[in-house]
């Protein structure tokens, strides 16, 4: 999570954008390539008990869209670190392309559904039961071109909340890390959908969002931790 203090402040300060071309779907909408077929990737989500990466994007006139998709997005090893964590949507706004009348139908749908920054691109975690309840989202950010592994590492923290991955991880331990597991990701989710509301706020002293941001933050870096600590062998 080190970058997403800049990566909110730089949404805070004038939220712009990433993102690409009309993606490929995959044999299960979603999973290891881009799916603009929400419905199909909605049933895949709830099948796999995975949460939904939606990224609402201007393909053929935004900046920031394309290159956070030429830099990050469309990287295969983005895509194939993701089939575990999330599944992957892309709800497209462009200028010049014309869209299918009924995904540009289903493209303003989600938009007033989910979306409720104002530029673009736009990031949102969604649970596998696709409930307008976000847990997660966040713009285009800098540092994320420059290092891969750093989105990738940070979309695995903001997927981890998520009743479906909690559940995944809880299967694999006794009865009794299960349980403390299952609390302390309970605890991050809850404060972590808390902070996702927060940031869909207007904030007009961005010197002093950003210091609230950060409090936040480092707050979540550590119920992460517990998560982490939960879930370790105990030592005897």
């Amino acid at each position: 999570m080190k970058a997403v203090i800049e990566a909110a402040a730089l949404a805070l300060a004038c939220t712009l954008t990433l993102h690409a071309a009309e993606p490929a779907a995959d044999a299960a909408a979603g999973i290891g390539a881009w799916t603009t077929d929400y419905p199909a990737a909605v049933k895949v989500a709830a099948e796999r008990h995975l949460p939904m990466f939606i990224q609402f994007t201007g393909s053929d006139w935004c900046g920031w869209c394309q290159k956070m998709e030429k830099e990050c997005l469309s990287k295969p090893e983005f895509l194939e670190a993701m089939r575990t964590q999330c599944v992957l949507v892309s709800v497209d706004f462009p200028h010049k392309t014309k869209l299918r009348e009924e995904l540009k139908a289903q493209n303003d749908k989600l938009a007033t559904q989910f979306k409720k920054r104002g530029g673009f691109p736009a990031y949102y975690i969604v649970d596998h039961d696709a409930s307008d309840a976000v847990r997660w989202s966040f713009g285009a950010h800098p540092k994320y071109g420059a290092d891969l592994k750093l989105l990738i590492s940070d979309m695995k923290d903001f997927c981890a909340g998520c009743t479906g991955m909690v559940e995944q991880e809880a299967k694999k331990l006794s009865a009794e890390r299960a349980e403390a597991y299952r609390k302390a990701a309970k605890t991050y989710a809850e404060r972590q959908q808390a902070v996702a509301v927060w940031l869909e706020e207007k904030h007009p002293d961005a010197k002093a969002a950003n210091e609230e941001f950060a409090k936040m933050t480092e707050e979540l870096r550590e119920l992460r931790s517990a998560m982490t600590a939960a879930s370790a062998p105990t030592s005897h």
